[in-house]
């Protein structure tokens, strides 16, 4: 065991468990001799079918349902004796908000559910990174139709439409001209009934490769980093991960302290980057406030976050790691299932050159690991396979947007 690890490890409850990003959390503590608990509203839960799983609860579903699902971890929590709780996922919005219905002496590292919100908010996280000296893309926030053709005419094309909050590059467009801009911005005030201060946000087009600088904060004070360089998406130039690879960003965590350290941070973040190294112009894209899907990349190059979130809260803090030194570089990490939906995506797009070139770097590049498989725990990648296959006959997307999560 770790030394320093607290003499009696106190239970976690890990929640949105069909999510790879779970089954890192799941992995690493499990390694480290916690007992973990599952949760998830759906049977096929990857994290359910892992040999590590102490126990698993069907919840309520965090979008639709939000006070029932806090119900459901609430009653989770008193009947395995959790004290630890992990969000996997963005649930952890809603469990910041009511965290007073939780069991009295939980542990949740989560900053203000308003703060929670504002850094969620593309558009209020523009204002925040102003503030902060940190460069976003130019960003406009139509209101109504009239201000929306107004602001669409004097773009320099291409630019980029995406709603104020999402994840996984749901619902962003890169339009080429005006036309294709307002349809774009109309098409998702439709789809999910976006009241006017909800629409979507218009942004210059930026630029660069995708980098993300990953940190755990301990009120306020930062205890570990690490950062990524996003080598090949699912959804083709931009969007998760699908491979990627440790990198020493040492400008790019300065930004990111920049905006987070007068926030007084609480609890694990990601933000996401285009960067230039020839130039070493950058600018901001969104910020995550909950664990990450390239979760995996960061245990195995030496920051275990997990653990070391686990720690900071079982045993009331940690020391602070010196973020140069505290992992490698050039250790990549892939999502398998995200490979291959990389290659669905090709192929649905008749890009039969691009799903062959795609093939060929699949069998020539060998990663480090892998987010969804360990090779003594093979059934939950089955169980993830399942899980995605049903919702693509479902929904015919390999990303698709699930009732409330875009806004």
């Amino acid at each position: 065991m770790t030394s320093g690890a607290p003499s009696a490890l106190p239970d976690v409850f890990v929640t949105y468990g069909w999510c790879r990003v779970s089954y890192v959390i799941l992995d690493s503590l499990a390694r480290h001799g916690v007992r973990v608990h599952v949760g998830d509203a759906s049977r096929l839960a990857m994290c359910r079918a892992s040999r590590r799983c102490a126990s698993f609860t069907r919840t309520a579903h965090p979008y639709r349902e939000p006070e029932r699902y806090v119900e459901d971890v609430a009653a989770a929590l008193t009947r395995t004796g959790a004290r630890v709780l992990l969000p996997g996922h963005e649930d952890v919005l809603v469990l910041a908000r009511y965290r007073n219905r939780l069991p009295a002496g939980t542990l949740l590292a989560a900053p203000d559910p308003d703060l929670l919100e504002a850094v969620r908010d593309k558009g209020r996280l523009a204002a925040l990174a102003a503030r902060a000296g940190v460069t976003m893309p130019e960003t406009w926030t139509p209101h109504d139709p009239a201000e929306l053709r107004q602001i669409a005419s004097a773009l320099h094309y291409p630019a980029v439409v995406k709603p104020r909050v999402g994840n996984s590059a749901k619902g962003i467009t890169i339009v080429p001209d005006p036309a294709a801009c307002v349809a774009a911005v109309e098409r998702l005030v439709a789809q999910h009934r976006l009241a006017p201060d909800r629409w979507p946000l218009i942004q210059a087009f930026a630029p660069g490769d995708g980098y993300g600088v990953c940190l755990l904060y301990d009120q306020g004070q930062l205890r570990a980093v690490s950062c990524e360089r996003y080598l090949r998406a699912k959804d083709g130039d931009f969007g998760t991960s699908v491979l990627r690879e440790s990198v020493h960003a040492p400008a790019l965590v300065e930004q990111a302290r920049a905006l987070l350290d007068p926030l007084g941070w609480h609890g694990v973040a990601r933000l996401d980057f285009l960067h230039d190294p020839a130039t070493g112009r950058s600018a901001l894209l969104e910020v995550n406030p909950r664990f990450w899907g390239a979760l995996d990349l960061a245990v195995r190059a030496g920051v275990d976050f997990p653990w070391l979130l686990y720690r900071m809260l079982a045993e009331g803090g940690i020391e602070a790691r010196e973020p140069a030194a505290s992992y490698r570089a050039g250790v990549t990490s892939r999502w398998i299932v995200g490979e291959l939906l990389h290659g669905v995506n090709r192929l649905r797009r008749g890009q039969l050159g691009g799903a062959a070139r795609w093939l060929a770097q699949v069998v020539g590049r060998r990663a480090d690991g892998c987010d969804d498989l360990r090779w003594d725990d093979p059934l939950p990648l089955a169980a993830e396979m399942a899980y995605y296959g049903r919702r693509f006959l479902a929904a015919g997307s390999v990303n698709p947007v699930e009732e409330g999560m875009l806004g």
